[in-house]
């Protein structure tokens, strides 16, 4: 069920953590479903989200013994997420600072790109030129993925594992793989007062004090190596988002910072086509 009105979502939150500081054990997928609701509660946002990245550059061996040198080298990325949820509409753009080495002197791929989903229209666009087609999908079947260019869901860190992340898996279809996990036992609360999923060295500690925000996620995630996200959270308009994190995997080590300069606003004068063109400074042709 979405709720939309924050302050039942607040009552309700309100409700469930007295019902579990009076005794009742929560397990794994019923804190997500209060996290989920938590994030369904708002309305519209918007974010632009700052990556500095830091990569492993060592040489990699092929079947010959040949050592191959990288030709690129990923040094950030930022994007910005605007979703109204009410109005059913949403703007993706996300840019790349990617680098050539030993040699290369050119890097394929784009360097930014933009997604714009309406009721009535959507654009696509990479390096500033696109085009402004019909409406094909809603914002609930959303995906954050531009392929070359990193960008994810920002309501999702912390409950995302790597490979959601690089999918772009939105909030919805996350949810819907938890619920498929086997259930192993109640959360256990530490002294820190968190909710701990599973235990060292592969924990997901949760803040029930904070809408049941992911604080820390340690996993595997297929790798030889844990995937590790730490995120510092601040409250903006009675919602707790992040505020910055640190996301590593093998290989790869980044630093994010949150801007929100909007929350539960009105967002309606931002979904302008020719308002969209002059932002993004966009050439587009109109093929609806």
């Amino acid at each position: 069920m979405r709720i939309g009105n924050r302050r039942c979502c607040c009552f309700v939150m309100f409700l469930l953590s007295a019902t579990f500081a009076s005794g009742q054990e929560l397990k794994l997928q019923e804190v997500v479903d209060r996290f989920v609701a938590s994030r369904e509660a708002i309305r519209s946002y918007a974010v632009v989200v700052r990556s500095k990245v830091k990569q492993d550059l060592k040489p990699r061996l092929s079947t010959t013994g040949e050592e191959f040198l990288p030709v690129s080298e990923l040094k950030g990325y930022e994007f910005e997420v605007l979703v109204d949820r009410e109005r059913k509409s949403a703007i993706l753009f996300a840019k790349v600072d990617r680098r050539g080495l030993n040699g290369n002197t050119k890097v394929t791929g784009p360097t930014s790109a933009i997604y714009v989903v309406t009721p009535d229209y959507e654009i696509t666009a990479s390096d500033g030129f696109g085009t402004i087609r019909a409406p094909t999908s809603s914002i609930d079947e959303m995906e954050y993925d531009f392929q070359s260019i990193p960008c994810f869901d920002p309501l999702t860190l912390g409950f995302a594992f790597d490979a959601d992340i690089s999918r772009g898996s939105p909030l919805k279809t996350i949810r819907e793989h938890y619920q498929r996990w086997p259930e192993l036992g109640p959360l256990k609360r530490l002294k820190s007062g968190l909710l701990r999923w599973g235990k060292e060295p592969q924990p997901i500690d949760y803040d029930p004090d904070r809408d049941y925000v992911p604080v820390r996620l340690r996993h595997t995630a297929g790798y030889p190596k844990l995937y590790a996200v730490d995120i510092k959270y601040q409250e903006i308009n009675e919602h707790w988002l992040p505020k910055s994190a640190t996301m590593s995997k093998p290989g790869q080590n980044e630093s994010l910072e949150f801007k929100w300069t909007e929350v539960d606003e009105n967002l309606a004068y931002l979904f302008g086509v020719e308002s969209i063109r002059g932002r993004y400074d966009l050439q587009l042709i109109d093929r609806r």
